[in-house]
């Protein structure tokens, strides 16, 4: 005799949420990741920076601390911001940088260095300076994400073709690219090069004058990180994503091959098969250790995942690589940036000791990174472990995010009111846990809550869409109501499926929908295609489960 199957699990389909709703999320039985909107929130409204050149300037500091707008930390909040900020907060701040975009005269602020077109200044703030931090190479390509994001977000074609300072948008990025191609590409390997630092800081090696983010032309080490190679792989792919939208395929097929070189030359010369990581980075200049620093992993191999630069196989060596190291090094959640540390001495700089700043310390800033990299690739299981870790830290210090802790106190330092870390956490719950995502070209959904009920409203101010949903994982089956106002018909979902659980019958609104299972790293997923609007997803358990 056949096993009865449960009957159809029934949610409410929620309302239309009224127009000033702000993004919020609720998720019963773990108040500490709920608690996060606040922190967040209150991060963020604390950075707000606005001022006047010969233009209106909307955006946001690192830190109060540091009263002036980064393009590194700006590219990396601004996808998080977007969820609680309007359009004119993120796209004058990008526009900011291309009013300044250095000319062939250009002449930089701190040390009178002629970078040449194209180049990108480290900052914006109110006295209008220009200087670039000549010791890394990830200035530029974070200008061209930042600049995707307005894109994808709220500009469109239109923007990258609209004219800032005489010159397209879109002109002025590729020029962006150009720049670091010409000037910082090493010739023997293909890879993007820069001055000793750790894989992503900006603190040098030995600096001769003192300075610890310029170089000096008679002191240089030049290396080639895998932070640096990610990030431009990244930005090659937007160029091209950018170019074909403005209809120029002759451009969009370069940046395409640039990226396909990079990607190649990045896994000849950085990754290391036996270890299972990309090695922090290649000398290209002669430099004698007496220690292995191809042993030591770095943060930037999460970057590397969440840039699209890795395979699966790596992928799940790489998350592995983390945790070990993280395990090893007795970091209480997730975002150590560098382990094994350089030796005592190694760095000038006295607050680059072992375990120190950007020489090991612990960040939420690439820690939510590394969250993002365990979602995207199927790690979802971890990725919620290392959210209730940094959740339940937060929890100690609310309203305050640190710029970066010690390792074993978990002592704050540097600033505490770290909008970068703000921001990639703000990300982190909305796209990686909720698994909202909302663009011009529709939104998509892949809630990765699994045996967790909870709900959410996600609303992108920029543009105006919203889309929220209400989940409830039950020993019937799951249920799924959702609501979104997006001018697309329809799009893709991805239901992590919780451990152990096999579906049954899969209806929507009653009516049987066309599903397949969907295996990603150590995720199953129930994927389909879903129509925009109000709908109720219900999907049956083919055979009883322990869903608490």
């Amino acid at each position: 005799m056949p096993t009865p199957r449960p009957a159809a699990v029934t949610v409410k389909v929620p309302l239309l949420p009224p127009e000033d709703e702000a993004t919020t999320w609720r998720l019963p039985g773990f108040p500490h990741i709920a608690a996060m909107r606040d922190t967040i929130v209150t991060v963020l409204r604390t950075n707000e920076l606005e001022f006047g050149l010969d233009y209106p300037v909307r955006g946001f500091s690192p830190d109060p601390i540091y009263p002036r707008i980064f393009i590194r930390d700006l590219s990396t909040l601004m996808a998080g911001a977007s969820y609680f900020y309007p359009a004119d907060r993120l796209r004058w701040s990008v526009e900011a940088f291309l009013r300044q975009q250095y000319e062939e005269t250009t002449v930089s602020s701190e040390d009178s260095w002629q970078a040449g077109f194209g180049a990108i200044s480290a900052t914006v703030g109110p006295d209008g300076a220009v200087d670039k931090a000549t010791a890394v190479s990830d200035e530029d390509t974070h200008l061209i994400h930042a600049a995707y994001q307005i894109y994808h977000v709220v500009g469109g074609a239109e923007w990258l073709r609209g004219e800032i300072n005489g010159m397209p948008v879109i002109d002025r990025l590729n020029a962006v690219g150009d720049w670091l191609l010409n000037r910082r590409r090493d010739e023997g390997t293909g890879l993007i090069r820069r001055d000793h630092t750790t894989d992503w800081g900006d603190v040098r090696f030995q600096p001769t004058d003192g300075n610890p983010t310029d170089m000096v032309a008679d002191d240089v080490v030049w290396t080639a990180s895998i932070y640096d190679q990610a990030l431009a792989y990244r930005a090659w792919r937007e160029l091209a994503t950018m170019n074909e939208a403005v209809g120029d395929l002759a451009a969009a097929r370069r940046w395409e091959a640039e990226a396909d070189a990079l990607r190649h030359a990045t896994n000849t010369h950085l990754w290391q098969p036996e270890r299972g990581f990309f090695r922090t980075h290649l000398h290209l200049a002669p430099l004698a250790h007496d220690f292995d620093e191809g042993a030591m992993v770095s943060i930037a191999n999460a970057v590397a995942i969440v840039c699209g630069l890795t395979d699966a196989s790596q992928d799940a060596a790489i998350l592995a690589a983390l945790e070990n190291a993280r395990l090893g090094a007795g970091a209480a959640k997730a975002g150590l940036v560098l382990y094994p540390h350089y030796p005592h001495g190694f760095f000038a700089s006295p607050f680059m000791g072992p375990g120190e700043y950007q020489n090991g310390g612990v960040w939420d800033w690439w820690g939510g990174w590394q969250v993002l990299a365990e979602f995207e690739s199927g790690y979802s299981q971890i990725a919620r472990a290392h959210i209730l870790q940094t959740a339940t830290d937060w929890a100690m210090h609310p309203g305050r995010i640190f710029e970066w802790q010690q390792v074993s106190t978990m002592a704050g330092q540097g600033g505490d009111q770290y909008a970068g870390a703000a921001g990639v956490y703000s990300q982190v719950i909305v796209e990686g846990l909720y698994g909202v995502g909302l663009s011009l070209a529709g939104p998509t959904l892949s809630p990765r809550l699994g045996e967790w009920a909870g709900e959410i409203t996600v609303r992108q101010s920029a543009n105006g869409f919203y889309l929220r949903y209400s989940y409830q994982p039950s020993v019937e089956g799951l249920a799924l109501a959702y609501e979104t106002n997006h001018h697309a018909r329809t799009f893709p979902l991805r239901l992590l499926l919780p451990p152990d659980f096999t579906p049954g019958r899969v209806h929507l609104d009653g009516v049987p929908l066309v599903w397949q299972e969907l295996a990603i790293g150590q995720d199953a997923y129930l994927s389909a295609i879903l129509p925009t609007g109000g709908h109720f997803l219900a999907v049956e358990v083919d055979q009883a489960w322990d869903h608490n």
